[in-house]
């Protein structure tokens, strides 16, 4: 933790104090004065013996040419990829958030993101009233609940508003799903 002058009542009168290594002991999210979802955090300070754990490795882990292999079965959720493929390329593989369309050599490149998850808990539908065309920065932060996106189609947690399509509708009931489960309303 570096604390500079006036930012809070802990703070040195003037300039940059460094007051150590601190731990995340928890954390909440509450909404700003300007409507803003920001996270507040309790802190513990680290021990200084404890605080050596986090120095930089003199050399990095050999690893394993041949890393063991594990024999698995699991179940998941299967896509139809077509709904995912019309919402990327009506929106012309353009993120909804910022804009962006990542070229790649093998051309355009976009995910399609459900607003409401489609494995439990949630068990939303694979449907275009579900799905928004993200960039994967974007589309990583939506499922990590950094943003939301309200009724109106303006974002929570970040600036703007939803970039949309006329033939592209968003269900309001997924949105608000989305919101309530990571605290926006």
């Amino acid at each position: 933790v570096v604390r500079g002058a006036a930012s809070s009542p802990h703070a040195p009168e003037t300039g940059l104090r460094y007051d150590g290594l601190f731990t995340v002991v928890n954390y909440w999210a509450k909404k700003s004065k300007a409507g803003f979802r920001i996270f507040q955090y309790e802190l513990r300070a680290m021990p200084a013996n404890e605080a050596k754990t986090f120095t930089v490795p003199k050399k990095l882990a050999a690893g394993s040419e041949t890393p063991k292999r594990r024999e698995q079965s699991t179940t998941r959720v299967i896509r139809d990829t077509q709904v995912s493929r019309d919402i990327k390329a009506l929106h012309k593989h353009c993120c909804q958030v910022c804009g962006l369309a990542l070229q790649t050599p093998t051309g355009l490149y976009a995910e399609a993101a459900h607003i409401r998850a489609l494995g439990k808990p949630h068990f939303g539908p694979d449907t275009p009233d579900n799905v928004i065309c993200l960039c994967p920065n974007h589309h990583l932060l939506f499922d990590r609940g950094t943003f939301s996106i309200a009724d109106d189609l303006t974002l929570l947690g970040l600036e703007g508003k939803l970039r949309t399509h006329k033939s592209h509708t968003l269900s309001t009931e997924h949105l608000r799903y989305h919101r309530e489960g990571y605290g926006f309303d």
